[in-house]
């Protein structure tokens, strides 16, 4: 989201940006102020084990924005200065997360109540698969892989529409359509309504939205159909910076046959990971002394360390797949990193661990970009024989794929960011007000949307005709 805030204060507009993630105050550069709401608390243990341990499916996201609630009704009663401040300024827009900022729907929807400001919806992953149904938007259910279903265990586990059992999953994934604002809105929104939205509703709230921006994938296979008020934004590759001599050195060794790259991101902490993991990557990456492994590892590593390894809790992960040595990255599919070896044109073995990570991966290896290892019945043996797949013969044909595939990625008719701020300011100067024609689709229901009155009916008359 900060490229589009970023672009726009290139613009000269003025930004205020509400923060409760960071620990210090973010500098943004000019034109953009920071109100800090957070109180730098680390996640429950109990989170953090269950990121290792479970996978979250559609269907469980109500219990997501509960704890969001949960969390928004700290800040309420924390910072009801602050909250209180940030209501009482004049904005010409808002813009804020689309999954379970219930801080960011709490003020879009006070300042559109009493100001008439409009609001954009900002997705930095996957959308809900209700929210195109919620604002009108009905995508064929094969169009792409659900999040519903279980992780696949190999390569040839992941989505396929011909497959009868995937089909089966995304039909059901439809279950979570309906279901979503139903128990969001029974279960899930008491701070909120506590706080002066006693009637606020989460379908309403997602469909009068002036606009939705999404980072997924929205082109290369399995593209997202885009709408007047829906538009994908995600590629952006920016210039990578330079690395620092102490890591420049080590990946330059000249005994090395390249460089491997391994993180899975900053929330599954290595910490709280299962033991059966720690041994797999420990004992399958020592095996690999030809090649420069960073590995990004925020518990305490081994006494025997090898010298092949690079341990490190942070590693400039942008930079570090830029580097011409670099031949791999081992990742957890998050979005972000995804999109940065989309930009680096580098290969990929993934193991997704939660969110929409199942999806990306899917969405890689269907197109060849990648190989899958299950975070629950991964071997050291399963995740060597993953890394050597790729570092193996295919290579070569695997790296002229990643660098083809990143210039398709990149090739647009403008900048994402560009793109993104044309519309946010089109919100803004028209208050949200003609910004685009209504949707008749809006008008249908769950049912009608799809056709189940005609289907019922049909069969209904068929019975009858035999009886």
């Amino acid at each position: 989201m900060s490229k589009l805030f970023l672009e726009l204060a290139s613009r000269g507009h003025h930004i205020t940006v509400v923060d409760t993630t960071s620990k210090h105050p973010p500098n943004y550069g000019p034109n953009v102020s920071v109100v800090m709401f957070s109180d730098n608390k680390p996640k429950s243990d109990e989170l953090l084990n269950m990121i290792w341990q479970k996978y979250f499916m559609q269907w469980q996201v109500p219990t997501l924005f509960t704890i969001g609630d949960a969390y928004f009704g700290m800040m309420a009663r924390n910072y009801s200065d602050k909250i209180t401040a940030v209501l009482n300024q004049h904005f010409d827009a808002c813009l804020i997360d689309d999954i379970f900022a219930l801080d960011g729907m709490y003020i879009a929807e006070i300042l559109h109540r009493r100001k008439g400001t409009p609001y954009l919806l900002y997705g930095t992953t996957i959308n809900f698969d209700s929210t195109p149904y919620l604002r009108g938007d009905a995508r064929h259910v094969l169009h792409r892989p659900s999040n519903t279903g279980r992780l696949p265990q190999t390569d040839a586990d992941v989505y396929n529409p011909k497959s009868f059992y995937h089909r089966v999953v995304n039909v059901l994934g439809l279950l979570e359509i309906p279901w979503t604002p139903f128990a969001v809105n029974l279960f899930s929104l008491t701070n909120l309504r506590r706080f002066g939205l006693p009637d606020f509703d989460f379908r309403t709230f997602y469909r009068d939205a002036s606009f939705l921006f999404t980072e997924t994938f929205d082109r290369l296979s399995m593209p997202t159909t885009e709408v007047v008020d829906f538009k994908g934004v995600g590629p952006y590759c920016p210039p990578a910076h330079t690395l620092s001599p102490e890591w420049d050195t080590f990946l330059n060794d000249p005994k090395s046959n390249g460089t491997i790259i391994v993180a899975l991101g900053s929330n599954a902490k290595w910490t709280h990971a299962p033991e059966y993991l720690k041994t797999a990557f420990w004992t399958a990456l020592r095996n690999f002394t030809n090649y420069r492994i960073v590995f990004t590892y925020d518990a305490d590593p081994p006494n025997d360390v090898p010298p092949h390894l690079k341990v490190s809790k942070w590693a400039p992960q942008r930079a570090l797949l830029a580097h011409p040595t670099t031949k791999l990255f081992v990742s957890h599919s998050g979005l972000k990193s995804v999109n940065e070896a989309l930009c680096a044109g580098v290969p990929l073995v993934l193991m997704p661990i939660f969110a929409e990570q199942k999806v990306n991966a899917e969405f890689m290896v269907a197109q060849g970009r990648a190989t899958l290892i299950n975070k629950w019945t991964l071997t050291a043996e399963t995740l060597q024989n993953a890394i050597q797949s790729q570092l193996g013969p295919a290579w070569p044909e695997l790296k002229a794929k990643a660098v083809r595939y990143a210039k398709i990625y990149v090739d647009r008719i403008a900048r994402p960011s560009a793109i993104s701020a044309f519309y946010a300011e089109r919100v803004a100067k028209t208050g949200g007000r003609g910004t685009t024609w209504p949707k008749a689709a809006l008008k249908l229901s769950f049912v009608q949307v799809w056709g189940i009155d005609v289907i019922v009916g049909v069969i209904g008359f068929i019975v009858i005709l035999s009886a």
